[in-house]
């Protein structure tokens, strides 16, 4: 796993996977050859509130504002897309594309009072939507500059003839019809109080992405669960007649890794024997993903599994009792930091006859199975 500098840049026919994440985001940039660039959701470094990924491009000498050709928001949790405004900003030759089931006449209503608070209090990730908005809505009638693409089972986001695809595996067709019925729940009736915005609880509109460069097939597994309902989830993914008949040989892996995404189709019938897989982890409230029994199912699965960071860096204790006193007195409460910034890198060249992934650990990134304490 010893490789090149963090900002030597990939060769021209080079893929890369890049996967950023502390323990309340992620980020992916994918290099898809000749210097094109995607980007998948965003998450911030630190107190610097700058988008993970921009930094590691400026690092690589990238220019975000040309060589960036789509920037898409797999869902509208708020842990992936912090920062994505400034993505979205900077990267004025790219396409944004978000998921076709975040997108009605109810939902559109929904963001764009984020910023006249017309309906109550707004989520941090539908108003870093509605900021999105206002930025592709001041690029109407620049060249080159569109509108919002909507992603679905079946949907090219990027197409070069001899060069690759990257096409969207979700959010299914069932599962779009049932988020704009949600979505038209959460609307106030004329008289009734205001309430909050929020996400939905579980994330069927997440869009999966299966990226095709040369040789070389990625599945990007999103946040999207095993529902148990063929219409909806990776039930849907597994029976879609627009899957590939290829086996990609990285994986994103799902929702932090949850069991409630692992799905044994897709290691069966979408990736080859061992792939890379790279996970982001999660904690919140006590909550922490993935659990000691997801990672030994994950290891189980493949020996290349790996982690952007710890779900836990330690508590802080204070030597002094008093020193510990005064604090409980004084503060209501103290938040643990989240684990820092590490990015999970694989390079392969994308004509090999056999995909063999060439993978560095940045930062806090650790293999999964140093996970265990």
């Amino acid at each position: 796993m010893a490789g090149s500098s963090r900002c030597s840049p990939p060769e021209s026919d080079e893929v890369e996977v890049s996967l950023f994440g502390p323990g309340y985001g992620e980020s992916v940039a994918v290099h898809l050859g000749r210097g094109e660039w995607l980007i998948v959701d965003s998450c911030v470094e630190g107190q610097s509130k700058t988008p993970a990924v921009l930094k590691y491009l400026e690092d690589l000498g990238v220019d975000p504002s040309q060589q960036v050709k789509v920037v898409l928001a797999t869902h509208w949790h708020d842990d992936h897309v912090r920062g994505l405004a400034q993505v979205v900003e900077l990267c004025q030759a790219a396409e944004f594309w978000c998921s076709a089931g975040l997108v009605s006449d109810e939902f559109l209503t929904l963001v764009m009072a984020s910023n006249a608070r017309a309906i109550g209090k707004i989520s941090s990730g539908a108003d870093e939507f509605g900021r999105i908005l206002e930025i592709l809505e001041r690029r109407i009638g620049r060249r080159g500059s569109t509108g919002p693409r909507l992603a679905s089972d079946g949907k090219t986001l990027w197409k070069k003839n001899g060069q690759g695809f990257v096409t969207a595996l979700s959010p299914s067709d069932g599962s779009v019809v049932l988020a704009q019925r949600q979505i038209a729940k959460l609307l106030p009736e004329g008289g009734s109080p205001k309430k909050r915005i929020s996400a939905q609880g579980r994330n069927d509109l997440s869009v999966v992405l299966w990226i095709s460069v040369g040789r070389a097939s990625i599945l990007l597994g999103s946040d999207l669960e095993v529902t148990g309902d063929d219409r909806t989830g990776w039930e849907a993914v597994l029976s879609s007649a627009s899957r590939p008949d290829r086996k990609a040989s990285y994986i994103k892996v799902p929702h932090h890794g949850s069991k409630d995404s692992d799905h044994p189709g897709i290691w069966n019938e979408l990736l080859r024997k061992s792939p890379v897989a790279a996970l982001t982890p999660w904690t919140r409230a006590g909550n922490v993903l993935p659990d000691g029994e997801d990672i030994e199912r994950l290891s189980a699965r493949t020996e290349m599994a790996f982690s952007t960071s710890r779900t836990r860096i330690g508590r802080t204790k204070f030597r002094d009792p008093v020193v510990a006193r005064t604090l409980r007195e004084t503060v209501r409460s103290i938040k643990r930091p989240q684990p820092p910034t590490g990015q999970v890198r694989v390079r392969c060249d994308a004509e090999q006859e056999e995909t063999e992934w060439a993978v560095e650990l940045f930062g806090a990134a650790i293999p999964l199975t140093d996970m265990v304490l």
